[in-house]
């Protein structure tokens, strides 16, 4: 039996590779014959191209590794499709899971990360939702996708939490899949040549082996977006993550026509008893994959106009991603599996709190985002007191040193134990040293921020009267405890209040 498996699994790669579905094709396969017993290929072929419609109720997947994205996209005018609108001019910030791009032209949504595809594109499903609720002015206009639009390219990108040292091949694969998604015209092909030939701001963007690092990972960059569908973005997901899993199994790309849509549905059937993903997407890809470039994707997710607020309050904190409720992973998966329509809904925040105290306001909502990149991300869910409102910016100051990477201002320095900050003389604010910031130091940033020395809490361990005790505890002298990390507290550490 081990010796029909491996030769089982050598035909399926062939198959996979030549886009067989047919038992006529086998003779062109194997021009030479084969010393197999007679029908056992056919076997394996009817087997192969045999689509199982049941699932168990405990998933199955084959990637160890979690998978992310942020594709980008565009607003413009309903009845003029040049006429554009930034993401900044609606006060969408960098950062959170909806909002700007770092350039404040492009608007971008950031899923939560998970090893299921199903489950990102749940998060997409959410994320749009809350974004067009909190910001109903972006309704007005077309949400755009696509490799290009208005002299912006495009991008949708796909993170995977893996580390290996074998990730020039992974990216090789990825590639492929990329090449072959444009030959089966799942991507507009002239639009990516034109988001590769370079835009206004004489940026080159969706070139082959496209990717960049990240802490958890790293990101491939070549995709155009793919949110002008729930199924193109679940389809490109499902399989970038195969690709990655295992790029031996990868064809080698050639320009063959139809035949393209073929070997990625192949690939979804070799993994289909193995991964969930590939089995819905198999059954998906079946019944067809809508890949119209539409001049506007919100209808396809079933985001409109929601009559009414609602029971509650609005969030008023937005998390860096939103993590699908069990309701929306499940609407997401009948819409792949049976074509059941998407709703427009009010959904249930799955983070907490969804706002700061009385008397708190978030500290994002105090800073410039767009132009400053790591901003968002290091204050997103930080607060401050009303009676002392503080600003973060980022900002290169010459006393400004890298054992010392927050600077802070003439006000907050006179109050504050001495000889432990770097002083800036102007303004209510906190500055932060670029270079720390984009050196994975931001956890330390983080921690001197919140050590208890400056008025900043978390907004989940704010209390109301935590500013009254900061206040009255701020002039007393610190604690004679050396205080590790090169932070801006050296010699001591005020209590948490």
């Amino acid at each position: 039996m081990s010796e029909w498996k491996e030769q089982r699994e050598a035909f399926y790669k062939i198959a996979i590779a030549r886009g067989m579905t047919r038992p006529e094709e086998l003779a062109e396969a194997f021009p030479l014959g084969h010393s197999l017993p007679p029908g056992k290929m056919e076997k394996w072929l009817d087997r192969f191209i045999r689509t199982p419609r049941s699932f168990a109720s405990q998933r199955r997947y084959v990637n160890r590794f979690k998978l992310g994205a942020d594709p980008e996209f565009v607003f413009t005018h309903p009845n003029d499709s040049e006429q554009r609108k930034d993401a900044q001019g609606f006060k969408l910030r960098q950062g959170p899971a909806f909002g700007a791009d770092n350039n404040g032209r492009l608007a971008e949504i950031r899923p939560h990360p998970s090893r299921s595809a199903v489950e990102v594109c749940a998060s997409i499903l959410s994320t749009l939702r809350w974004m067009s609720i909190l910001y109903p002015a972006t309704m007005s206009y077309a949400w755009r996708a696509g490799a290009w639009a208005v002299e912006d390219g495009l991008g949708g990108h796909v993170h995977f939490g893996r580390k290996r040292p074998d990730r020039a091949r992974e990216v090789a694969a990825l590639d492929t899949i990329e090449e072959t998604m444009l030959d089966a015209g799942l991507f507009s092909q002239e639009e990516q040549n034109r988001r590769r030939a370079g835009d206004s701001h004489r940026q080159l963007y969706g070139m082959q082996g496209d990717f960049r690092l990240q802490t958890h990972g790293y990101e491939y960059r070549t995709f155009p977006s793919w949110l002008n569908s729930p199924e193109l973005a679940f389809l490109t997901i499902t399989l970038s993550k195969l690709a990655v899993h295992d790029p031996n199994i990868i064809w080698k790309y050639t320009r063959s026509g139809p035949t393209n849509i073929v070997k990625l549905a192949n690939l979804l059937r070799f993994y289909k008893d193995v991964d969930d993903d590939a089995r819905l997407a198999l059954i998906m890809v079946n019944r067809g994959v809508d890949v119209s470039q539409r001049e506007d994707f919100k209808a396809k997710w079933g985001i409109s106009p929601l009559g009414g607020k609602g029971s509650g309050a609005y969030p008023t904190i937005i998390p860096l991603s939103i993590k699908p409720s069990k309701d929306d992973v499940k609407e997401m998966f009948d819409y792949f599996y049976k074509g059941a329509p998407l709703v427009m809904k009010l959904p249930e925040p799955t983070w907490s709190p969804i706002g700061p105290p009385r008397g708190y306001r978030m500290l994002i909502d105090n800073c410039q985002t767009v132009g400053r990149k790591g901003i968002g991300e290091l204050c997103w869910d930080i607060c401050y007191s009303e009676q002392w409102p503080i600003g973060l910016a980022r900002e290169q100051a010459s006393k400004m040193t890298r054992a010392k990477p927050v600077a802070i201002s003439r006000e907050l320095y006179e109050v504050l134990p001495k000889n432990n900050f770097v002083l800036l003389p102007d303004g209510s604010n906190i500055w932060v040293d670029p270079w720390s910031l984009d050196h994975g130091r931001s956890s330390n940033i983080r921690k001197a921020m919140l050590s208890g020395v400056l008025p900043l809490w978390r907004v989940k361990d704010v209390r109301p009267e935590s500013f009254e005790l900061w206040n009255k505890n701020v002039r007393v002298k610190p604690k004679a405890k050396r205080y590790a990390g090169s932070w801006i507290v050296e010699e001591g550490k005020l209590p948490y209040v």
